[in-house]
């Protein structure tokens, strides 16, 4: 207890007194310890050692108390007593204070969420607050007494560390960051603050430091460092013009891509000038109407002109956006430019391309169709309204792209479309539809005399030769007119000469406004070794009494399909015509249509039919179609030479068509070349049939076939002529085919080395309706042919008696025909002959063979073996 009351009382002067004093109780203890332990152990010696002891200390300690007698006997008074225990009370009451303001203080320090670290001046830590053992992961303990330096600098800032530490002793603070270390070693940035702390001499005696983790700051600035030169880079480097104004106007920022939209090298040249001096009126305008829209904080988007520096305008797409501060007052306005000038340009050329022919520059079908839309819808509201649509079609371009090439047909187009448009007023529209064809809208027009007159004028016009690259070039037009109410005041059209075989017309036609009209019909002049009878001759009755159809269109392809099938009536009626579209042109049409479909199923049906037969050249009794066969005589004598096979088709419901009206339809649609096969298969069977019949009589007749100019293109002409008379078992001197002369010129040097094919066969070969094509006699005497056939149009002209030049004349023509083809070892037949005069005629000219009504009409396959057992 001495000893304890010694330690906790460092403030008595004297305290070891009671250390001595501790020592003799101690051994007077042990001396009567010693005693009692003698009773049972009589070691005296131990016992007078310790006695001995005991008195030395004893003497030793009234020694050192001696001297402190007079200091206790001056003990102070009562007063004394009470100053020094209120002295002693007020400093145990300030020493409380001063260790409650110690624990306060730090547990202030420990409540601060951020790390506080004290050191002397050395640097060696006196103070670690809670928070740092969490930002540190040292614990107090463990630092106390350590370096600081070693603790929470890594060792690459620890030289930087000293450094800063060596300026604090200088008494100034620093702040600033630092990188730290934790107790793992990873690393953090830290704000540091660490200043000087002074005792009351103000002599420097440590250092406090106060550091935040600043990690996700830093974090969070290097994003926003990252995300603005992002931006930035974004801005400058983009394609998108980016124009920053304040709300005052003034420019904030302005990228490359605007500069150069502006025209100028820097935003530096701005100065002086506003936001509006670089757009057009228009376009300040309509920014003007839009801004409020940015004003209520909402984006907006439209095009605007800019004009730059220099004055280049270009178009572009502007987006405006408002940036407000955090409070919600308005700041400043990005605006986005991008350039869509060529786009803009683009566009526009993409809509004349999707209107307009690049080839003419003209309006297409498509802009046309448009127009004609509008005119339809105006005219529902006015009866008197009257427009037309006039369809064009060149005739014979395909022969000069052939001839002259695809550029040059391409300048004659240029130069066709140039003409038609100067023969229009400003308010009609020409269009180019692709190809040969133009299309003209005649507006505002009184009635259809105006569009006859203006096909008129089209006519004229293209009368006149074109020049192209030094040809001379002549087209003319088809010309077929619709309009949308008909109906003339008056039409008067010049006709009525034929001179030296050049038709002319004259008729004069009157009709009423209201509900009727003639089928209007032109020709330009025309000649040919075969004189045609007039387009209008035998015709006028049925012209005065066709009413013209009072049409009401609600859809311009149906105006435009009307008046193309005028146009194909025009076509066919001659070259350079206009006709004046009818309703029953529309009927014939549909009726041209459903003949074709049906001609299809037919010849569909015949191949079916030989596919499912066992007998390849078997006769199909559900076959539409039917062979008969005219007879061929030697005039001479009359007897018979042969038969030509002529096809006839039977349809289901209207009966016999007539060839005049299918043939045609067969070629166009190519129909012509499986019809001919079986055509030739079953004709090349019948003759066969005949033969075998009839014996020996039957062998040296013939069987002549026409051979379509389809057919004879065909890659495999020869081999398929080969395997019919192989399956047929037909001798092939007995087949003979004939040709037209256009088959032959079309393509001269193909057609001479199948026709050889043919003639090294024993095939004879008939050039049919010699006379009325090309009647070219330097082609002629190329080809290997055996006969020469005179067309109908000739031998009927025989008929005419009387000793005048045109009286003269076809006979001429005849005799000329035969001689020519006996001087190259030709044969002559004639095709027609339906009077005796007209079979003598032939006689005395020296034509060996002829067919005609006279000697039989076309026989079917059982009168026509009869007529065999006849002759």
């Amino acid at each position: 207890m001495l000893v304890y009351f010694v330690k906790q009382r460092r403030d008595i002067p004297f305290n070891w007194i009671f250390l001595l004093f501790g020592a003799f109780i101690v051994a007077c203890g042990t001396g009567h310890l010693i005693e009692v332990w003698t009773l049972w152990h009589p070691d005296y010696w131990v016992s007078g050692f310790v006695k001995a002891t005991t008195a030395g200390v004893s003497v030793y300690t009234a020694m050192e108390l001696v001297p402190l007698i007079p200091q206790a006997l001056a003990l102070p008074s009562a007063a004394q007593l009470e100053v020094a225990n209120h002295k002693l009370q007020r400093e145990i009451n300030e020493r409380q204070q001063a260790e409650s303001k110690i624990r306060f203080q730090a547990r202030l320090l420990n409540a601060v969420q951020q790390a506080v670290i004290a050191t002397d001046i050395d640097g060696t830590i006196t103070y670690w607050n809670r928070f740092a053992q969490t930002l540190y992961g040292w614990s107090e303990a463990e630092v106390i007494g350590s370096k600081i330096a070693e603790i929470i600098a890594p060792p690459c800032v620890r030289s930087q560390a000293l450094e800063i530490r060596s300026s604090l002793r200088t008494g100034e603070s620093w702040s600033g960051e630092f990188l730290m270390q934790r107790r793992d070693g990873s690393t953090f940035p830290a704000m540091v603050t660490d200043s000087p702390i002074y005792n009351d001499k103000g002599e420097l005696i440590g250092i406090i430091g106060i550091s935040t983790d600043i990690t996700y700051r830093v974090q969070a600035e290097e994003a926003l460092r990252e995300s603005e030169q992002r931006y930035r880079t974004l801005a400058e480097n983009n394609t998108v013009g980016v124009w920053h104004l304040s709300e005052d106007g003034s420019t904030i920022y302005i990228n490359p891509t605007m500069c150069s939209l502006l025209e100028i090298e820097e935003a530096g040249e701005l100065a002086g000038k506003t936001f509006h001096d670089f757009f057009t009126p228009e376009s300040l305008e309509k920014m003007a109407n839009k801004h409020s829209k940015s004003l209520q904080g909402q984006p907006s988007s439209y095009e605007v002109d800019i004009i730059g520096k220099n004055g280049c305008q270009r178009t572009t797409a502007f987006s405006c956006a408002p940036l407000f501060s955090a409070t919600g007052q308005l700041q400043s306005f990005i605006g986005a430019f991008t350039d869509i000038t060529e786009q803009k340009w683009a566009e526009a050329q993409l809509r004349r391309n999707v209107f307009y022919d690049s080839l003419t520059n003209l309006p297409n079908r498509a802009l046309l169709i448009s127009r004609l839309k509008d005119l339809i819808e105006t005219a529902k509201g006015r009866p008197d309204y009257r427009f037309a649509v006039l369809f064009l079609d060149l005739d014979r371009f395909k022969l000069v792209n052939d001839c002259l090439g695809h550029f040059l047909g391409d300048q004659l187009l240029k130069a066709v479309a140039q003409r038609l448009q100067e023969c229009l007023r400003p308010i009609d529209t020409v269009s180019r539809f692709g190809g040969d064809e133009f299309a003209i809208l005649q507006d505002n027009i009184q009635d259809v005399s105006e569009a006859v007159h203006l096909a008129e004028q089209i006519h004229s016009a293209l009368a006149s030769p074109f020049y192209l690259d030094g040809h001379e070039v002549f087209t003319s037009a088809s010309i077929g007119i619709a309009i949308n109410r008909a109906g003339v005041k008056k039409l008067t059209m010049q006709a009525g000469l034929r001179t030296s075989g050049v038709v002319a017309q004259r008729y004069e036609v009157q009709t009423q406004l209201e509900n009727s009209g003639p089928i209007l019909k032109n020709s330009s002049s025309s000649s040919s070794l075969n004189p045609q009878p007039s387009l209008w001759e035998g015709e006028a009755s049925t012209l005065l009494s066709t009413p013209l159809l009072r049409t009401e269109y609600n859809q311009p392809e149906d105006f435009l399909r009307d008046a193309d099938i005028a146009m194909y009536r025009a076509k066919g009626e001659g070259k350079a015509c206009h006709v004046v579209f009818d309703s029953t042109m529309h009927e014939r049409a549909i009726a041209h249509l459903q003949l074709e479909t049906d001609l299809r199923r037919a010849v569909e049906q015949l191949a079916l039919d030989q596919q499912l037969s066992d007998r390849p050249d078997a006769y199909l009794t559900n076959c539409q179609f039917q062979i008969h066969y005219q007879p061929i005589v030697l005039l001479s004598t009359g007897k018979l030479a042969g038969f030509e096979a002529l096809v006839r088709w039977i349809h289901p419901t209207q009966g016999m068509i007539s060839p005049v009206e299918f043939i045609p339809i067969a070629e166009e649609t190519g129909l012509i070349v499986p019809l001919g096969w079986w055509i030739l298969r079953e004709a090349c069977h019948q003759m066969r049939t005949w033969q075998q019949a009839n014996g020996n009589s039957c062998n040296s007749l013939t069987i002549s076939v026409n051979l379509s100019g389809k057919q004879f293109l065909q890659p495999d002409l020869v081999e398929q002529i080969d395997q019919i008379l192989k399956d047929t078992g037909l001798q092939a001197s007995c087949l003979k085919l004939e040709i037209t002369e256009s088959v032959l010129i079309e393509n001269a040097e193909a057609a001479t080395v199948s026709l050889e094919q043919l003639r090294s066969r024993q095939i004879e070969l008939s050039l049919d309706d010699f006379g009325t094509g090309y009647s070219s006699l330097s082609y002629l005497h190329r080809f290997p042919i055996n006969t020469l056939k005179i067309d109908r149009s000739f031998v009927s002209r025989l008929r005419t008696s009387g000793n005048s030049r045109q009286a003269r004349l076809p006979l001429q023509i005849v005799q000329t025909i035969v001689t020519l083809a006996h001087n190259l070892g030709m044969d002559v037949v004639a095709e027609g002959i339906e009077t005796p005069l007209e079979l003598e005629q032939l006689r005395l000219l020296g034509c060996e063979h002829g067919q005609g009504y006279l000697f039989s009409k076309p026989l079917n396959a059982v009168a026509a073996e009869k007529f065999i057992d006849f002759r």
